[in-house]
């Protein structure tokens, strides 16, 4: 009964962690992005003149899916998703936001399940709980409207079932469920991929009974037939897109006006393997403003908890088998990561945001070592226990007080519509900067008529004529 307690105490924590100042700030151009997908409105081209009534037409599933193909066609069940959302519950920045908390609180559930079935250890479970509660950057995506709650709980599911097939006796259920989770993981981000190239090399090293594998074998068939299906409906026209975006990273990084990657340069990818290990190890301090250089060091604590592990499998504590995955299912997104900087020629595929899928695995690695290492010295594991969530916490005020300036004050959009439906009469028009605005103006007029144009001359981003 007191687990029960005390993991329900978590989950509210999780929660209140994610609720707080969710609308403080306006949504910033990706959150916007996703919004326009949502609405079908992405890939709309604007005519000189119109009305928003050509926004209602599009706001449909097929808008949604021809707009998630002008993006890149990443994220196509993510969008699907919002689409229904936002259509129930309306634009508003909290509705748009509520859903990836929803996502993230439900994984602090799923972290303790996995973590019960996987260590056999509730109390620890609950410690692993308490992390995804505090973990900044779990914290940070689950307040923000993009993919990346949602991505995550799905190829963390798809990794609990992954873990059933390959240490315990699991039924075809666990396997239809793994390429069911798989392929919705897949189709919300294309970057959760290294999570299943992890359980590829985890399968291979560890499986050895032929029935497994036929099985195993038969979900993955599975997993790219259902992949397969949305790459002729729409991926791979969008993979052109993401192809000519990519060329469009190259050219930037090389013009030496990037503020988001840099080039791919032994300093630069060893700089980047840092910034992806702090951030999925819950240091955000590098948004405080200090530099990856500065902080490297604080790595030395969670890289011993990880070593200590083994010490712990000559107990009999728990198995080298688990230990090992673990460790390979954290380190494989950095070697991807390595991949595409060396291929591609920038660093951009460091950035925490794609590493995110990666977390839950880094903290069942501190959270069992310090467990394991309470059982030997309380005091030890006490001080690490302090330092790891001290750490997570202290980072949680960079997202709350927006230090890094990405987040608008507000939604100029909404205020704009607000405006303009108090002020515009039958006579006027509506005269945008450009289609972008326009688009998220209309979000939030509601059913009522307003003639509108584009002029690209315009000084500001509305007039109303």
């Amino acid at each position: 009964m007191k687990f029960n307690v005390w993991l329900t105490l978590i989950i509210i924590l999780g929660f209140l962690t994610r609720i707080y100042n969710i609308d403080k700030y306006g949504v910033w151009y990706d959150e916007q992005i996703s919004i326009l997908i949502a609405n079908g409105q992405n890939h709309v081209e604007l005519p000189t003149t119109f009305n928003n009534s050509k926004f209602s037409e599009t706001n449909t599933l097929d808008g949604v899916l021809k707009s998630t193909i002008s993006d890149n066609g990443n994220s196509i069940a993510y969008n699907v998703v919002l689409h229904f959302w936002l259509s129930l519950f309306g634009n508003s920045d909290f509705n748009a936001r509520i859903l990836s908390l929803i996502f993230s609180v439900i994984s602090i559930i799923v972290a303790y399940k996995f973590s019960n079935a996987y260590f056999n250890n509730r109390s620890l479970s609950l410690l692993v709980a308490l992390m995804f509660a505090v973990h900044p950057l779990l914290v940070h995506f689950g307040q923000e409207t993009r993919v990346y709650s949602m991505a995550l709980l799905f190829s963390f599911l798809s990794s609990y079932y992954f873990f059933h097939i390959v240490f315990e006796k699991a039924s075809v259920y666990y396997y239809l469920l793994y390429s069911t989770t798989t392929f919705i993981s897949l189709t919300s981000h294309y970057l959760s991929a290294p999570i299943f190239i992890a359980h590829l090399i985890i399968f291979v090293v560890y499986t050895r009974d032929k029935q497994i594998w036929i099985k195993y074998i038969s979900s993955g068939i599975l997993t790219l037939g259902l992949f397969s299906s949305w790459l002729f409906v729409g991926g791979l026209e969008g993979y052109v897109v993401l192809a000519g975006q990519n060329k469009e990273y190259i050219s930037i990084v090389a013009s030496g006006k990037s503020t988001f990657a840099q080039p791919a340069t032994l300093q630069n990818i060893i700089t980047g393997w840092f910034q992806i290990w702090l951030q999925i190890f819950g240091n955000r301090f590098q948004n405080w403003g200090f530099r990856v250089r500065e902080l490297f060091v604080l790595l030395v604590i969670p890289f011993y908890l990880v070593v200590n592990l083994f010490s712990y499998v000559k107990l009999n504590f728990i198995s080298s088998q688990k230990v090992v995955s673990l460790i390979i299912m954290v380190f494989t997104q950095t070697a991807f990561a390595t991949f595409f900087a060396i291929k591609s020629g920038h660093t951009l595929s460091f950035q925490p945001s794609y590493a995110i899928f990666v977390i839950p695995y880094a903290i069942f690695l501190m959270g069992s070592s310090l467990y394991f290492c309470y059982q030997n010295n309380k005091k030890l594991a006490i001080g690490f226990g302090f330092f790891v969530l001290f750490t997570m916490v202290a980072s949680l005020p960079i997202r709350y007080l927006n230090f890094n300036k990405i987040l608008p004050s507000s939604n100029q959009y909404y205020k704009n519509a607000q405006i303009i439906k108090t002020t515009y009469n039958q006579h006027n028009e509506i005269v945008f900067k450009s289609s972008f605005d326009a688009k998220m103006t209309n979000l939030y007029f509601g059913n009522s008529i307003y003639q509108q144009r584009i002029d690209t001359s315009l000084n500001i981003v509305y007039l109303i004529k």
